[in-house]
């Protein structure tokens, strides 16, 4: 029924060449990490900003949960309490992933921790989190009309949600004794989507989930680089890998390698444009530009030039000024007041 059983994982779980290059690949750029918290400080600090922003911003995107740019970089930096529903769901993954990036060391992974975080990610809703589902909650497709076509597939029943649960970690845990725990990460994350525990939120969590696995297990890329920007970024293939590793799970049978080789492939590129800017900074090709533009990105639609100069405190006024006028010739952005407190806004960018 489920991937981490004996049968499973002594049969059906098959280490492709291409899973087996991408996990070394993922090792080798872990073994930098202690070489990236040498660089400059501010730069480490400017890319965890904008990763936890694009975090909380795509994750919720992908389930259709958005608010204006504005509102979210002000929950984000609870300059403002949430209003609406969308802001609500917003506001509780900041909590969660904030509490992810800080605490990770210290919370046992387990089914009450992953209900705890449910909890706090439906905090601010009306909706209570943090107990499983009462209630089937299969995948279904739906036509226009919002009827029911098809039942594409059928997740675990509710009465035997926790004992699933329950199986699931244990088995997990057991599995990292004889496994990668790279090639286990992925396959948890698949087999949580396919129990499907809660009534709501399942695909939000299943993300947190994985920050907080790779960051227990060592691997720090979350912090700088956001995962689920990059799932958002192709989320045809999420989406198209999940369906296929979904067939045949409930008999035991189905094919894990699309869904993991696609999570690997994620953990690959942050690690990759981790250390793109990284060497942008070495080198000091483009680093002050590159620190503007990533600023730029993360402030709301309208903005001054002191507000990027808050986020970028070892550039100067006049490297600032000449990345806005670049961005403003390639229409980019706008400049719409004049004067020391002249605003800015993004055109799409």
């Amino acid at each position: 029924m489920y991937t981490f059983t004996a049968n499973y994982l002594t049969q059906r779980l098959i280490i492709s060449p291409d899973i087996l290059r991408i996990v070394g690949q993922i090792r080798e750029y872990k073994g930098k990490q202690a070489l990236y918290a040498e660089r400059k400080p501010e730069v480490l600090e400017n890319l965890r900003r904008v990763a936890f922003i694009e975090s909380v911003e795509s994750s919720n995107r992908l389930e259709h949960i958005e608010t204006d740019r504005k509102s979210l970089q002000n929950i984000v930096q609870r300059r403002e309490e949430p209003q609406s529903r969308p802001q609500t769901e917003l506001a509780g993954y900041r909590d969660v992933l904030e509490s992810i990036h800080q605490n990770h060391s210290g919370m046992r992974f387990s089914p009450s921790l992953v209900q705890q975080l449910h909890r706090d990610l439906l905090q601010y809703t009306p909706t209570p989190g943090g107990n499983f589902k009462n209630s089937p909650n299969d995948i279904v497709e739906k036509n226009e009309q919002g009827e029911i076509i098809r039942v594409r597939f059928r997740t675990v029943q509710p009465y035997l949600t926790p004992s699933a649960m329950n199986q699931l970690h244990d088995g997990f845990r057991g599995a990292l004794q004889n496994h990668d725990p790279l090639i286990l990460i992925p396959n948890y994350v698949h087999d949580f989507l396919c129990i499907h525990p809660f009534a709501d939120g399942n695909g939000r969590m299943a993300r947190l989930l994985t920050v907080l696995l790779l960051y227990q297990h060592g691997f720090e890329v979350p912090r700088y680089v956001s995962l689920e920007k990059l799932i958002e970024d192709t989320k045809e293939s999420y989406y198209e890998t999940l369906n296929i590793a979904d067939r045949n799970w409930n008999e035991g049978t189905h094919d894990h390698r699309p869904f993991t080789e696609y999570m690997l492939g994620i953990v690959l590129g942050a690690y990759r444009l981790l250390e793109g800017d990284i060497e942008r900074v070495q080198t000091g090709r483009g680093h002050k530009t590159s620190l503007v533009l990533q600023a730029v990105e993360a402030l709301p639609a309208v903005f001054s030039i002191a507000d990027v100069e808050n986020r970028c405190p070892s550039v100067g006024r006049d490297t600032i000024r000449n990345v806005l006028q670049r961005l403003a010739s390639e229409g980019r952005i706008r400049n719409v007041s004049k004067g020391r407190s002249a605003k800015w806004n993004k055109m799409g960018y």
